[in-house]
Formats: structure tokens, C-alpha cells, sequence
């Protein structure tokens, strides 16, 4: 999965950036030997591309799944932002927060 992240970025000490996940079933898988019609379907975990815009600050001990986040945005020390979360342009996020 890609990360991409835009022109003048800030990002602070201890900042964990990581894709936006989910889990999709997969392709059968036969997992006995003694002829059973039983099939199991395996999990795949898929990644989406994580955009981060230009003029951003991250900051530190700050962890992020998010999908997107856009241009023009601060996000304050120690938050957490949870899997997929698309933050928009020009927006604050306080420093502690959970989203």
C-alpha cells in the first residue's frame, strides 16, 4: 500500500503512520485431505493508500490509520485517529484527542 505525503509537512518524533485497513474473504481453501466437502475461506487483509496534504502538522506520539488527511491540517500531540477516518482540509485537531 502506498504513502503519500505532501509538500511542507511537519511531522513530530514518535508519529506511527500506517494505512486504513479491512478484511475481505478470500479464496476457498480445502483444508482436509480425507475427501470431506468441507471448505474454509481464508481472511485477506487489504490496505488502502493513505494521502497526507501539503501544509500539515502531525504531532508527536501521534498514531494514524486514517485514509485520508488534507491539506492545511493540524493534529495536536498524542491523538489517536482510528482506521479510515478521512480528516478534511484546514482542520485543528486538539492535542489528546481520540477519533
Amino acid at each position: 500500500s502506498k504513502i503519500r505525503i505532501g509538500r511542507y509537512c511537519a511531522i513530530g518524533e514518535d508519529v506511527a503512520l500506517t494505512p486504513a485497513s479491512y478484511v475481505v474473504d478470500g479464496m476457498d481453501n480445502d483444508n482436509t485431505n480425507d475427501g470431506d466437502a468441507k471448505k474454509e475461506k481464508e481472511k485477506v487483509v487489504k490496505y488502502l493508500p493513505l494521502i497526507v496534504g501539503s501544509n500539515t502538522y502531525i504531532g508527536c506520539n501521534t498514531t494514524s490509520q486514517a485514509a485520508a488527511i488534507g491539506s492545511s491540517v493540524i493534529i495536536g500531540n498524542d491523538c489517536t485517529i482510528g482506521n479510515r477516518c478521512i480528516i478534511k482540509d484546514c482542520v485543528y485537531i486538539e492535542g489528546g484527542s481520540v477519533l
